[in-house]
């Protein structure tokens, strides 16, 4: 066995898996792997990594996300640790060494380390989460690298950019997730299942790396701002009891929700609707806790919904480009005023004729088409603005059904309790019909013993 396996899961990475490789070959020693693992990249990266002898490559074929990738080189790791990468870190040197040593204190399970943004800001120095809506911060994020955050401490989670695990931790509690595709809240939902198991979580400042973060999505994009929140909602419905999700989450989700800017809020609406689709029916079994989950979220589905609508509104009724307009305007002509005095007429009146001779009729045609073009824009745009409302109507019935079946279940939970209070009641009369049996049946048998003495004497 290996003393540490390095783990880098790689995605269409060829600008920085070279700078990663060099940084992690030159720190390891002949007891350590590296292996690379391909998501189905469609760059050279997989040539890259070819180019150094003691990599091992896994080629996946497809895009298993973070959590899949760590997955299959966990599989074919040799080590005794477990050492996560993204491709987009560079790991200064000494990093490796000292996350091993920290491994020597026995109830440490997972190492984490501290990343720096390339202009040497802090990026991470451990990891903290904000409940009931399971948000996540780092310590020392965006602040100078000053000392502050030099002290080993135990922590929530560490980012999965660079983490160490001990193969104990794995073959107790199991795999990574895969339900958290593409990426995000991965490596929390592990570290929290590892505490649950007795581990410690620490974050170790003398294991130090940059990090570009979130190349892959972009950091701030939708696509980012929705995985994200996918992973989020996925992590706090597998670690809040039911209580605490609809009393607590719900609320509190609510009122994040219409805090957000519009960016923010398409994303979620989109969060909401994949969380009811695939994550509740996954993960809740208590058939009762998913209709009250399923109703808040299409309450916060269709809460999101009506303000995207509400804000395209605002924003064509104010004239801001915030919005599509419906109503595109229609192509002119150009009219060729001129401002010169006296004889700014008759210069008018020359570029209209020169541009009649050389270009109207070109001009013509291409304004005729563009306006056929906006056209069907604008139809298009009705159309889906129709198609909305149609979501929107259809987001209140399933509401309404949700209610129905809510208060259909309390009635059968108040029939249910009727029904038990009955059984009781009858329960209780059997057992004073069998005493008053067994009373009466003491009493013939006092009165025939007496009679049959009677009859002797």
């Amino acid at each position: 066995m290996h003393r540490a396996s390095v783990i880098i899961v790689v995605w269409n990475g060829e600008q920085y898996l070279a700078k990663c490789l060099e940084a992690v070959i030159s720190q390891k020693s002949l007891d350590d792997e590296v292996i690379v693992v391909d998501n189905g990249s469609l760059d050279n990266s997989v040539s890259i990594a070819r180019k150094y002898p003691e990599v091992k490559i896994i080629e996946t074929g497809r895009n298993l996300g973070f959590a899949g990738g760590v997955n299959a080189g966990i599989e074919v790791a040799q080590g005794q640790f477990l050492v996560l990468l993204n491709q987009d870190t560079v790991m200064h040197p000494g990093w490796l060494n000292a996350l091993i040593e920290a491994f020597n204190e026995e109830h440490t399970g997972i190492v984490g380390c501290k990343l720096l943004y390339p202009d040497g800001r802090i990026q991470h120095a451990g990891g903290l989460i904000y409940w009931p809506l399971g948000l996540p911060d780092h310590f020392g994020y965006g602040q100078p690298d000053d000392g502050r955050w030099d002290k080993p401490r135990p922590v929530d989670y560490v980012t999965g950019a660079a983490l160490g695990i001990r193969r104990s931790v794995v073959e107790q509690i199991g795999p990574f997730d895969e339900g958290f595709w593409p990426g995000y809240y991965e490596e929390v939902e592990y570290c929290f299942r590892a505490r649950q198991a007795g581990w410690e979580v620490v974050y170790i400042p003398q294991c130090v790396g940059t990090h570009l973060e979130s190349v892959s999505l972009g950091k701030g994009s939708k696509a980012y701002l929705e995985a994200m929140h996918r992973g989020r909602l996925r992590f706090v419905l597998k670690f809040l009891d039911p209580l605490q999700l609809i009393n607590q989450f719900l609320p509190a989700e609510e009122k994040y929700l219409l805090d957000s800017p519009p960016l923010l809020r398409r994303a979620l609406r989109h969060a909401y609707y994949a969380t009811m689709i695939h994550t509740i029916p996954e993960i809740l079994r208590d058939t009762k806790i998913a209709n009250q989950l399923l109703w808040g979220f299409s309450h916060l589905y269709s809460l999101a919904l009506r303000g995207e609508m509400v804000t395209e509104n605002s924003a064509k009724s104010s004239g801001t480009s915030s919005g599509v307009e419906t109503q595109l305007p229609l192509l002119e002509e150009f009219s060729f005023p001129s401002r010169v005095p006296v004889v700014g007429p008759l210069i008018s009146l020359m570029r209209r004729f020169l541009y009649s001779l050389t270009a109207k009729w070109a001009v013509w045609f291409l304004i005729h088409q563009q306006n056929q073009i906006n056209q069907m824009i604008e139809n298009r745009l009705r159309e889906q603005e129709s198609l909305l409302r149609e979501q929107e109507s259809l987001l209140r019935e399933q509401e309404s059904l949700l209610r129905e079946q809510e208060s259909s279940l309390r009635k059968q939970e108040s029939l249910l309790i009727d029904l038990d209070r009955d059984l009781a009641l009858l329960t209780r009369t059997v057992a004073e019909v069998e005493v008053c049996q067994r009373h009466l049946m003491r009493l013939l048998e006092t009165n025939c013993t007496a009679d049959w003495n009677k009859r002797d004497v």
